[in-house]
């Protein structure tokens, strides 16, 4: 009788160590986005973006500074924001380069290298990535 409760232990014991703590969770690709920051604070009413020759949804801009999303499906993403006078282009290129997670997760899309691409109308802006899925934008026109 002490045997097999021995034996039914250490099974146990096994499952516990192969099923539990050992096995990492896969992450989910974190929202891909540019925070953009004005100098000339409520020029603009509203931005959307440009995905080939389809205008994206709209997004409000409500303060001095806002996050649009960026698409990871091409390595550029065009934004328009416009208001009742005026309306500016800018155009934010990066390299999209897929990496692996882990066996079990697959791949995900890890982005670097941005530059200001064309078309632009603004003609000072400065880019800083503090992580791979987010994108500073300071315009000073």
């Amino acid at each position: 009788m002490r045997i097999i409760s021995v034996l039914l232990s250490v099974v146990f014991l096994s499952y516990l160590l192969t099923f539990s703590g050992c096995y990492r969770s896969c992450f989910s690709e974190d929202r891909f986005v540019a925070s953009v920051h004005f100098a000339n604070h409520g020029q603009y009413t509203s931005v959307y973006g440009w995905d080939g020759e389809q205008p994206g949804k709209e997004i409000q801009i409500y303060d001095f500074s806002t996050e649009v999303p960026l698409t990871r499906k091409q390595n550029k993403t065009v934004l328009i924001f416009q208001s009742d006078t005026r309306k500016d282009t800018l155009s934010i290129q990066y390299e999209l380069t897929p990496k692996l997670q882990s066996k079990e997760c697959g791949f995900y899309l890890d982005a670097d290298h941005y530059q200001v691409g064309e078309p632009t109308t603004f003609s000072n802006v400065e880019l800083q990535s503090p992580s791979s899925s987010q994108i500073t934008v300071y315009i000073n026109d």
